[in-house]
């Protein structure tokens, strides 16, 4: 079994919880198979390992700020990666998206691939309505983006069970499908915890980690901060657009 892993983060570029999240995640499956990361970013061959193949995505330009910088265009510029990252050949037999950045990437190769998806919430689009400040209309577009894919994946998971009660109540999902993973400890690694496979998510993609020393269990940043806006390690907002 291959798992392959969708995320706008990946160390050691990274800004928030996701970042850690999806490192501690990509090492303890490496552990049980083979791991390709794709991630938002110039990344060189040499940071792939032998258990763990990274691969980066930067956005078109055209579809970028240009002149007139719409609020929107770091939405789009996000869609861009999605596409190419589904695009490029996939020999996982499951995927697992993190955060919106990455969702629709993991719904395209779920459909183009015929292969299942899980999605990892660290955030709720319906709960950053603050957004609408930086992205403008861009943010009815990522809040489709999330919606979309959550509703499609065949498994979500839900890192406490107030976020999955907040899933239930914004999105169209059986509850059946939506598991909670609690954090848990990794103690040969202080710096960060990593948790065991969920037994009702059917197998180990469905792990995930948080590093000890992030303050929020459910969001890369605290409510209602302004997330960094993106560079060439990121993608899209490289040239200066809004912050996602």
């Amino acid at each position: 079994m291959k798992a392959l892993l969708l995320t706008r983060e990946y160390p050691p570029h990274i800004y928030g919880g996701a970042g850690v999240v999806v490192g501690q995640l990509a090492e303890a499956l490496a552990r049980l198979m083979p791991v390709e990361v794709r991630c938002f970013g110039e990344r060189a061959a040499t940071e792939s390992t032998d258990h763990i193949a990274l691969r980066g995505y930067t956005p078109w330009e055209r579809v970028g700020p240009g002149r007139d910088k719409p609020r929107y265009a770091p939405t789009l510029e996000t869609l861009s990666i999605s596409l190419a990252m589904a695009r490029d050949p996939v020999d996982a037999q499951v995927a697992h998206a993190h955060t919106w950045y990455a969702d629709m990437a993991g719904l395209w190769i779920r459909t183009l691939h015929r292969i299942p998806l899980c999605v990892t919430l660290h955030s709720l689009e319906p709960l950053r309505p603050w957004k609408a400040d930086q992205l403008g209309s861009g943010y009815l577009l990522s809040s489709w983006i999330e919606k979309t894919a959550v509703e499609a994946a065949d498994r979500v998971i839900a890192v406490s069970r107030r976020m999955r009660d907040d899933i239930l109540e914004h999105f169209k999902v059986d509850p059946a499908k939506v598991v909670v993973i609690h954090n848990g400890i990794d103690l040969p690694s202080p710096g960060g915890v990593v948790e065991a496979p969920g037994g009702r998510a059917g197998g180990p993609v469905c792990v995930r980690a948080r590093h000890a020393g992030d303050r929020g269990a459910t969001a890369a940043n605290p409510a209602g901060a302004p997330e960094r806006p993106l560079d060439r390690r990121d993608g899209p907002g490289e040239r200066g657009g809004a912050a996602l």
